[in-house]
């Protein structure tokens, strides 16, 4: 709690002005500055959070919204080798990149109402602004597949990725699996993101952060594969 040094009323850490009086219990905040929320997410989650929360506009929501549909676009036509569908590579990456920006307008949203739901089952209130940076926010992680991990997976095995498994991995066993690694270490790296979040914006213990986690990554995968194999 953060007791008001104007009228002494205590606050939840979660207000930026007190309930009674209006006054100020912190710096404002008034918009997220990417690199220094990016550097505090990597460094210390809870307080990179906390500072996503506060900040009067939302900013780089869309832009981490984009990213992390591209990534799972890329990622899911992968599992599903899509690639016999599509005659080059270029092709392949174009219709990702579409399937990309359709799971970042429809899906993140979508998650973001029914975490909005599942709280409010239990009582708990939070707005959706908050609850879609929260969820924007834990996908940071997704920036580097993004920007290394799939560009790099795009010049080594090509359409070979999308379509023939066996053959990458029986000429580039080592370092299919090293991407592969980088892939699962990203994942969970975000789903520990997302636990931390919830636990910020909820005030709830690590067992319900991590169900409400689960839930969502549960609906994405389910809704995202849905898209991808239209």
């Amino acid at each position: 709690m953060i007791e008001c040094t104007v009228c002494q009323e205590n606050n939840s850490e979660k207000y930026l002005v007190c309930k009674k009086c209006g006054a100020y219990l912190r710096d404002r905040i008034p918009n997220v500055d990417f690199f220094k929320t990016a550097t505090l997410i990597v460094e210390s989650p809870k307080k990179g959070f906390e500072n996503i929360i506060l900040a009067e506009h939302k900013n780089f929501n869309i832009l981490l919204m984009i990213i992390f549909g591209l990534v799972l676009s890329f990622t899911l036509m992968i599992s599903n080798q899509v690639g016999d569908k599509f005659s080059n590579l270029l092709i392949l990456i174009f219709s990702g990149m579409f399937s990309g920006l359709l799971i970042a307008i429809l899906v993140l949203p979508a998650t973001a109402i029914l975490s909005i739901f599942i709280a409010r089952i239990v009582t708990l209130k939070v707005d959706f602004k908050n609850m879609l940076s929260v969820i924007c926010w834990s996908f940071l992680p997704f920036l580097l597949l993004l920007t290394i991990i799939v560009p790099t997976e795009w010049i080594l095995f090509g359409l070979d990725l999308y379509d023939s498994l066996e053959v990458v991995m029986e000429n580039f066993k080592y370092i299919f699996y090293l991407i592969i690694g980088l892939h699962l270490i990203t994942f969970i790296w975000s789903f520990v993101l997302l636990i931390i979040g919830f636990k910020n914006l909820l005030t709830i213990n690590f067992q319900k952060s991590f169900l409400l986690a689960v839930a969502n990554y549960t609906f994405i995968y389910f809704i995202t594969n849905k898209l991808i194999n239209l």
